[in-house]
């Protein structure tokens, strides 16, 4: 049986609460000076999410090869 690969779990998180903040910054008060910025964190947030997945995929990938 082929292992499957299982994405690191704060991976999700990060990515799941980086759209979270994203789209509720887009419901803050419009004189809300903070809402880019809010929206910028959410996003980069999403991406080291992104990132942390692409880079445990690799790794397991990587170590697979060798086996």
């Amino acid at each position: 049986m082929a292992q499957r690969f299982v994405p690191p779990k704060g991976a999700l998180i990060m990515m799941v609460a980086g759209i979270l903040i994203t789209v509720g910054a887009t419901y803050l008060p419009r004189n809300f000076n903070y809402g880019v910025i809010v929206s910028l964190i959410g996003g980069v947030m999403a991406l080291v999410g992104v990132a942390w997945h692409m880079v445990a995929r690799f790794r397991w990938r990587m170590d697979r090869a060798r086996r």
